[in-house]
């Protein structure tokens, strides 16, 4: 009888185990027909650097897994080090609800961020593989499960990352005091390793460095000994090639800095009788925020625009806060004080703002 008992207990454990792993498996997706596949990815090895990092784009084009019966499909794109067994992997990417071919667009960005993670080296090329993982979600009469996610088979790809320098450093110098905690920061926009500011030396050959932060520690600084070449933690004192508004460009990339002459921004319009009645407001540099700004008066309704050196030889106006070289007069409305501003940075997207106080 005791032999009897532990029968029926084994046959009905067996039981159990037979109908918990039917729903593990998630019988109503099928055995799995059609494996998931790459079909199509780059060919050659591909280098990120600071010209394409923002506007570098790849597409990677694969087959989902596919089961006996109609599922929808999770499928995510996975990149690792060549020879980890994806031990650890990092998602590019993920095609949710897609079924057949799907093709994922990677940004550079994106890619370069994957290739950060897997503590790849920064400009080295890094051999590396990418799978497909692809699961069911539920079938089509919304019944859902865990089932086991299939991979593809990998593909080795060679790719050259690239280390991003930090969206600011700062200027310290002469112009300034040396003042370390003053914060004039010097703006990467694109965080590729190009640094623009603009900067009102008081006088010929005036000192300044480019340093990494607002510290104390003064080692860490980039210096130069013919004022176009960047030296890391060396060099003697940048010298300003004259007085007044230059535009300072410092490429880190290949340790480059250039300084053109700027001249005297301001604000002109029918606030001064277009320069007839009065000079023009002076703007001045606000590095917090990379934008010249002025606080200009207006008594009734005005018409303004900017201009170098009190000459209508270099003038922008615009429409919307896009400021043009020569564009249409910018409009106020009403009476009243208000702060105008005009960024400079990118000389491809120029910016203005008029803001009433």
């Amino acid at each position: 009888m005791k032999n009897i008992l532990k029968s029926i207990i084994a046959l009905a454990a067996l039981a159990m185990c037979v109908i918990s792993c039917e729903d593990e498996k998630g019988p109503f997706w099928g055995d799995v027909k059609t494996n998931p596949a790459i079909t199509v990815t780059f060919s050659e090895a591909l280098i990120i650097d600071k010209d394409n990092l923002e506007s570098g784009e790849l597409s990677v084009t694969f087959n989902t897994v596919e089961y006996d019966n109609a599922v929808a499909i999770m499928s995510e794109l996975q990149i690792a080090r060549a020879g980890s067994n994806f031990t650890p992997a990092v998602s590019l990417g993920a095609a949710v609800d897609g079924n057949g071919a799907q093709t994922v667009i990677i940004s550079y960005r994106t890619l370069n961020a994957a290739l950060t993670a897997l503590e790849t080296e920064p400009n080295e090329p890094a051999n590396l593989q990418i799978r497909v993982r692809s699961f069911g979600k539920a079938d089509l009469a919304g019944n859902t499960g865990e089932v086991s996610p299939v991979f593809s088979a990998p593909v080795s790809v060679t790719i050259t990352p690239f280390e991003p320098q930090p969206g600011w450093v700062f200027a310290v110098g002469v112009f300034q005091g040396w003042n370390r905690t003053g914060n004039y920061g010097v703006v990467s926009l694109l965080d590729n390793g190009v640094y623009v500011t603009y900067i009102n030396f008081p006088e010929a050959n005036s000192t300044f460095l480019i340093l990494p932060d607002n510290e104390d520690d003064w080692s860490h600084k980039w210096g130069s000994d013919d004022g176009e070449t960047l030296i890391v933690d060396g060099g003697a004192d940048i010298r300003s090639s004259g007085e007044g508004w230059y535009r300072i460009t410092a490429d880190l990339n290949d340790l480059s800095i250039s300084m053109e002459q700027f001249g005297n921004l301001g604000v002109v319009g029918t606030i001064n009788g277009w320069g007839n009645d009065g000079p023009d407001v002076p703007m001045t540099y606000n590095p917090q925020n990379h934008r010249f700004e002025a606080t200009i008066t207006c008594l009734d309704s005005d018409m303004v625009k900017f201009r170098l050196n009190e000459d209508w030889g270099t003038n922008w106006g615009g429409v919307d806060g896009v400021a043009t070289s020569g564009g249409a007069d910018l409009s106020i409305a009403e009476a009243g004080t208000y702060l105008i501003t005009l960024d400079l940075t990118n000389p491809n997207n120029l910016v203005y703002t008029i803001e009433k106080q």
